[in-house]
């Protein structure tokens, strides 16, 4: 295939593709942090507690359950609404990051400028990140596979089995396991492969930097040198 396109063309383009990658990015690792935050302030806060909602004040205790970290009833219609709210932009946002990826892994395939390899691996990185970020208890019904973000219903339902004061039972250490796993260990997860693919795609970004600079199309000045812990990709790394 033959591609009339000047090389600082591809640059122009592929920065308009960073730019936006870089908005859904930020989006989604927002949303990610609001989800720990919320399971922080539910689990070890007590936030809603002594909310009537939550059902624990009618277990015979209520002193135990009391919460002065402001008003449980608000908190439980905020995070109601919020969480939900929080989990599909989450997930929008990963569509989104997935299709800008592809867009700059074909554009680094038909540039010639190198690049292919962390590109290719960024937008993998990413497909990964939408497998474990889609909401598959919603999607399949009855499935034991879940996304890494959470409604508040889901973390009720989970900490009535799994922790105290919310289990009308004891729990013990391999009941909450699959608890701190599932909303603390889980959206970590999501926040390391999200620093993987980012630095794939920085990598790629700046090895076709890098060569249109040589090439004379653009000021060497105008581009930063690559940093140590991101190195060029050699020439091979253009080739299929």
């Amino acid at each position: 295939m033959t591609c009339n396109v000047e090389p600082k063309e591809f640059l122009a383009g592929l920065n308009s593709l960073r730019h936006a990658k870089n908005v859904f990015c930020i989006l989604l690792v927002l949303a990610v942090l609001l989800q720990i935050a919320a399971f922080v302030l539910v689990n070890w806060v007590g936030v809603i507690d002594a909310a009537p909602q939550a059902g624990l004040v009618t277990q015979g205790q209520p002193q135990e359950v009391q919460c002065s970290f402001g008003e449980p009833d608000v908190w439980y219609d905020v995070l109601t609404w919020v969480l939900p709210f929080i989990r599909f932009v989450g997930a929008v946002c990963c569509v989104l990051t997935v299709i800008t990826m592809m867009f700059a892994a074909l554009l680094s395939l038909i540039s010639g400028q190198g690049g292919i390899k962390s590109f290719f691996s960024a937008f993998f990185w990413s497909l990964l990140l939408l497998a474990v970020l889609l909401p598959w208890q919603t999607i399949m019904k009855g499935s034991l596979v879940a996304g890494a973000l959470f409604t508040l219903g889901e973390l009720m339902r989970w900490s009535r089995e799994c922790v105290e004061p919310w289990a009308q039972q004891g729990t013990g250490f391999w009941q909450q396991v699959p608890y701190y796993a599932r909303f603390m260990a889980y959206p970590i997860l999501v926040l390391f492969i999200w620093v993987v693919m980012q630095v794939k795609f920085a990598r790629g970004f700046r090895t076709i930097a890098y060569n249109v600079a040589k090439s004379g199309q653009i000021e060497m000045e105008t581009i930063p040198a690559p940093l140590s812990s991101l190195p060029l990709e050699s020439d091979n790394d253009s080739e299929l």
